[in-house]
């Protein structure tokens, strides 16, 4: 607890929504997003849109039913953005590569006159920083998709393209590189390729922990993927 409070940093309300813009900002490659309510302004919606362009992944959780459908509409109409709810979801959790928020500021889109918000950086606590991300990649994981591939009609058009087994970002198939960039480097810190995994790299279904680094793809699809990617 020492550590936690010396190396984390509490925020005001008022710095709290400017830290998470900056959040969104500043992301380079990948953006979480962790809300109970997901109610966005237009300044919120638009940095998201701007990094959304320039490439950055962006990974928005929420608790289900807390959504508004004209939300809903606009972040599916862009690219590099996937959504996924939770059915238990009480806290909210912002984070790109360097920095994260853990706070009572939600998504909504009215402003709250009071947050307790603490930030955390990288390069300030790495432990730290490496603990919340792989939590909050793991609730990513177990969340539920709006579009949850692995019927028949999906897997005839994957061929080779295929699913990350941690989090289900559609990667390029590769048997031997079943992870996304992201998800590879949490799963480097303890190399353990038979950790039980959620998702199958061939179909994007989940695998309840039947597939892992050793075996990426569940029994039932190893010929057909054999046979669409030659392996």
């Amino acid at each position: 607890m020492n550590k936690i409070l010396s190396m984390a940093r509490y925020l005001n309300s008022a710095d709290a929504r400017e830290a998470l813009e900056q959040i969104i900002s500043g992301a380079e490659h990948k953006l979480i997003l962790v809300s109970p309510s997901l109610s966005l302004s237009s300044r919120l919606f638009n940095r998201i849109h701007k990094a959304a362009v320039k490439g950055v992944h962006v990974r928005i959780i929420y608790r289900k039913n807390e959504a508004r459908k004209e939300d809903m509409d606009r972040l599916k109409s862009l690219k590099n953005i996937d959504v996924k709810f939770s059915d238990d979801l009480n806290a909210s959790c912002y984070l790109n590569e360097n920095e994260a928020l853990i706070t009572s500021l939600d998504l909504r889109q009215a402003a709250r006159s009071w947050d307790v918000t603490v930030k955390i950086k990288l390069t300030e606590d790495k432990d730290l920083f490496d603990r919340l991300r792989r939590d909050v990649e793991n609730l990513y994981a177990l969340a539920h998709s709006h579009n949850n591939p692995g019927h028949e009609s999906d897997i005839k058009t994957i061929i080779s393209s295929g699913y990350c087994i941690r989090c289900s970002t559609r990667i390029r198939f590769d048997f031997n590189k079943p992870f996304c960039g992201y998800c590879q480097e949490s799963w480097s810190i303890w190399l353990n390729e038979d950790y039980p995994e959620v998702y199958c790299h061939f179909s994007g279904e989940q695998s309840f922990g039947k597939t892992s680094k050793a075996h990426p793809v569940l029994k039932k699809n190893l010929k057909k993927a054999g046979e669409l990617n030659h392996f």
